[in-house]
């Protein structure tokens, strides 16, 4: 059983930092990405799907490494992410073992990691509807 850590991320106005707590959710997802993962943004219709569908219930939390700030507000305007944003200075990639993006991590309410994808795949959704049906 590994609990995700509490790490500092960056609000996109540069100018606050955010201790990420646990929310008080069924379920949080991260999907930490990066704005030149061409996987990443094939991948936004079906977050977008999961996140419509499970909104009430869950969070995503969009996690931009290494980019610049206007290029992710950027990329987030034009693919309409409408979940919380942040950025990370790269202490997101030992803390969760990020190898590749997108990376895609499901929380549960107890700050459990109950999945872990690496990459665009179906098996991310079928895990992540299976979690919410419980």
């Amino acid at each position: 059983m590994f609990q995700w850590p509490f790490l500092v991320y960056y609000a996109l106005d540069n100018k606050n930092t955010i201790l990420w707590l646990r929310l008080m959710v069924e379920a949080m997802t991260l999907f930490i990405r990066g704005i030149c993962c061409g996987y990443c943004i094939d991948g936004v219709p079906n977050m977008k799907e999961a996140y419509d569908k499970y909104k009430d219930r869950m969070e995503i939390v969009g996690i931009a490494c290494h980019d610049k700030v206007d290029k992710v507000k950027a990329t987030i305007d034009e693919h309409g992410m409408n979940w919380t944003s942040l950025m990370s200075d790269g202490a997101v990639h030992a803390s969760y073992a990020v190898g590749s993006y997108p990376t895609k991590i499901i929380i549960d309410p107890t700050g459990v990691i109950a999945y872990c994808a690496a990459g665009e795949r179906p098996e991310f959704y079928a895990e992540l509807d299976k979690l919410m049906a419980q």
